[in-house]
């Protein structure tokens, strides 16, 4: 038993033990609650053991600065269920309480679990003993090491730019020593010089492993979550337009794929509706990434994603924008106070219109689009050769062009139902004389191409159409109902990217 040895044993034993296995040693009685006396940091320390815990922490993100690569990546569930530990206020937190960089940046990522930064041991010290501090002179060696080890990490993490994007990889080289890393000692210019592309990709990338394995998560302990931040005033120097204000903090978070703007500002809420969407899928729709960012509300102090604020987020390199213009200003105390707090404070009918008008304006921007591409591929017949049609056939083309009038291209218009109609009814016409013209052609190999384009015309027409329909049919129903988006907006976690 470790209580039969004298205390200078017990703590020469102690002070070897992880985190968890001091904190757990430290609740076994009284006799080692009052020898270890366990400090906030020790609290700190276990948090960090516990995040690279799979039960605790979920599975460790790997992310690799040379390609910028994330696995698992962004979009996968397993997130949801990941934690990261904040040393300040002693939590173990979701990554929607922290920024990009206090999770990927090298030193507070979490480490490999093979990794020697893995393998955690206590930082405790008997109170008559003090184990040296890891602090670095500038004119020591270690520092100049440290400083010479970041320095061949950015060259490898760049793929030999660094800071010269003209200059030549090799001649950095000159400047750089190699001799601290394991296997990469006999590097010289003349060598490099010598390699190809492939060769000189695995050489950046077994640097680029060697140092993250040895450097990966070294800051941890300095780790802080927005909220802690916030408090601290650590937010406040990196407000610059699209960081909101200093009661209105913004911070970026991940990444998350949504089909429009719509989905992004309002997911989920048009399924919810009445009108159903149709089964149909536009040409070339696929996902695109939209950043999400976290603000925290002025009233209630909870930190939600920012359309929990009535504010939008377009596109991944983005300004909060309403309207494509700027709503951030540090006046406007409304944009300040989250969905929740409007209610309490102005009451339903003011976010019922404040929503309401939002989604409308996001609907006819929609709407535009899907009437500018409706009037691309109705204008498109006039370009589309005939030349093989019969003088009859060809004569029946004209009159139906002239009778088609020119749509106007441009992200603002807007076409009323009965264009929709006149253009479905001039559709129908283009489609009768060409199956009339190939009737005529036995081996219908003269209208192959034409057929071809017109399939083409007649899927994405009726998809466009069918889409615009749905929308104009949801834009009546929040019209005429805006208390469905009260209820939306209360009845979700303001939190939720999705």
């Amino acid at each position: 038993m470790l209580l039969d040895f004298p205390n200078e044993i017990q703590c020469q034993v102690i002070r070897l033990l992880d985190p968890i296995g001091l904190m757990s040693l430290s609740l076994a009685n009284r006799h080692f609650r009052g020898l270890i006396n366990p400090q906030r940091k020790h609290l700190g320390e276990r948090l960090l053991q516990l995040e690279l815990l799979p039960e605790h922490g979920g599975i460790i993100p790997i992310f690799r600065s040379l390609n910028r690569t994330l696995d698992p990546s962004w979009h996968d569930e397993a997130w949801e269920f990941m934690r990261w530990a904040c040393t300040d206020c002693l939590r173990l937190l979701s990554h929607k309480h922290f920024d990009n960089h206090s999770l990927l940046r090298l030193g507070f990522r979490k480490p490999r679990p093979d990794s020697h930064a893995a393998s955690m041991i206590t930082s405790w010290e008997p109170l008559s003993q003090c184990r040296p501090k890891n602090c670095m002179v500038r004119s020591s060696e270690k520092y100049h090491l440290e400083k010479s080890r970041r320095a061949i990490y950015f060259f490898a993490v760049t793929k030999g730019v660094a800071d010269d994007i003209r200059g030549d990889p090799a001649e950095h080289l000159d400047n750089l020593d190699f001799n601290s890393l394991v296997g990469f000692a006999g590097l010289f210019k003349k060598d490099f010089r010598n390699m190809n592309d492939k060769e000189r990709l695995e050489l950046f990338d077994g640097i680029a492993v060697l140092i993250e394995s040895d450097d990966c998560g070294k800051k941890r302990h300095l780790r802080k979550c927005n909220e802690c931040r916030f408090r601290k005033g650590l937010l406040y120097t990196q407000f610059q337009g699209s960081r909101g204000t200093r009661q209105f903090p913004i911070v970026p978070s991940r990444n998350a794929a949504f089909g429009t703007d719509l989905d992004r500002s309002f997911p989920g809420f048009l399924n919810t509706l009445n009108t159903k969407k149709p089964s149909v899928k536009l040409p070339l729709s696929d996902n695109v990434l939209y950043a999400m960012h976290m603000a925290r509300c002025t009233r209630c102090e909870w930190w939600q994603e920012i359309r929990s604020f009535r504010v939008a987020g377009l596109y991944v390199a983005w300004t909060p924008t309403m309207s494509r213009e700027p709503m951030v200003p540090e006046t406007n105390e409304d944009k300040s106070l989250c969905n929740r707090c409007i209610v309490d404070t102005r009451g339903r009918g003011y976010l019922a219109d404040s929503l309401s008008k939002w989604l409308v304006s996001m609907l006819n921007e929609r709407l535009a689009c899907l009437s500018h591409l409706l009037s691309q591929l109705s204008n498109f017949h006039r370009y589309t050769r005939v030349q093989h049609l019969s003088e009859a056939q060809t004569a029946e083309c004209r009159i139906i062009l002239q009778k088609m009038p020119w749509y106007g291209i441009g992200p603002k218009i807007g076409l009323p139902y009965q264009d929709f109609d006149f253009i479905d009814t001039r559709r129908i016409q283009w489609i009768r004389l060409l199956d009339r013209a190939k009737e005529s052609d036995t081996e219908k190999s003269k209208y192959k191409a034409l057929d071809e384009l017109y399939d083409d015309w007649i899927r994405s027409s009726d998809a466009i159409e069918q889409l615009w329909r749905w929308l104009m049919a949801c834009k009546e129903e929040v019209k005429d109902n805006p208390e469905l988006l009260v209820d939306w907006a209360l009845n979700r976690d303001g939190a939720a990217f999705e």
